[in-house]
């Protein structure tokens, strides 16, 4: 979860965001930026969807949600738990109907660049592995849907009747578009160990990225998923807090990408 920084009697966290108790305890409101905005929409457009957080209330820079519950630190290390969070975006995120917003390569591009910049890792990444991964995926092929934008294990929380629900939805774009694959390798972004990097916490089992793999029900949409896994993991290391965890990414986006003949 990206706000969870106690600050002045709020929470907040790397996003800006803050998070207040109201209602008696039984809500939470939100305030930020345009982000905000958006999310307090989105997830509006969607309330009683039983993967998503209600939201009873909106308005520019703030929304307010049903109070949620993180899962538990014991149970966190579980497969299950991944599996539970593709079961929950196939069945109520995907198919939560909207307009989808459709793959630019130009964009996509462009942003693995601007993300680059003249880190010499980073483009040796981008123009090396990740030059490679995309060439093997057949993207027309790939399967459209509504996305999350951000289902990590840390954006995963439990709503009053237990179930899994995805808080902290990201806009989809050209660059990052609504394809299934694309929510996946943000599963896969905590499988492959980003919380344990990030913030010293235990990250999903490796056998979860097993799980996972018997869920996609193509080798290109497997291939796809792995790709954004790296993507995503990219797109994260500018928001580090030091070097050495910038490299650890780095490494984890290398590992990670399927490669000619693998």
């Amino acid at each position: 979860m990206t706000d969870t920084q106690v600050a002045g009697g709020a929470l907040a966290g790397s996003s800006g965001a803050t998070l207040e108790l109201v209602h008696g305890g039984g809500s939470v409101l939100k305030r930020g930026d345009d982000r905000v905005t958006w999310q307090g929409e989105w997830l509006y457009e969607r309330r009683g969807n039983p993967a998503l957080p209600h939201v009873s209330d909106r308005g520019p820079g703030w929304y307010v949600m049903d109070r949620l519950t993180p899962i538990p630190a014991w149970a966190r290390n579980s497969a299950e738990v991944a599996d539970e969070m593709y079961h929950r975006l196939r069945d109520h995120v995907w198919s939560s109907g909207g307009d989808l917003v459709p793959f630019s390569a130009e964009a996509h591009v462009d942003k693995l660049y601007s993300i680059a910049g003249t880190n010499l890792a980073l483009l040796e990444l981008v123009e090396g592995p990740m030059l490679e991964a995309y060439s093997l995926i057949d993207w027309l092929s790939l399967r459209p849907a509504v996305t999350h934008g951000d289902p990590t294990f840390d954006n995963t929380m439990l709503a009053m009747d237990g179930g899994l629900v995805f808080i902290d939805p990201l806009p989809s774009s050209g660059a990052v578009p609504d394809l299934e694959c694309v929510d996946v390798g943000k599963i896969l972004q905590s499988a492959v160990g980003y919380e344990w990097v990030r913030f010293a916490r235990k990250s999903l089992h490796p056998a979860a990225m097993m799980h996972l793999r018997r869920r996609v029900h193509s080798e290109n949409e497997w291939t796809a998923s792995l790709y954004w896994c790296a993507v995503h993991l990219l797109r994260a290391i500018p928001y580090m807090p030091n070097e050495e965890v910038k490299n650890a990414l780095v490494r984890k986006a290398h590992a990670v990408l399927p490669r000619v003949g693998s």
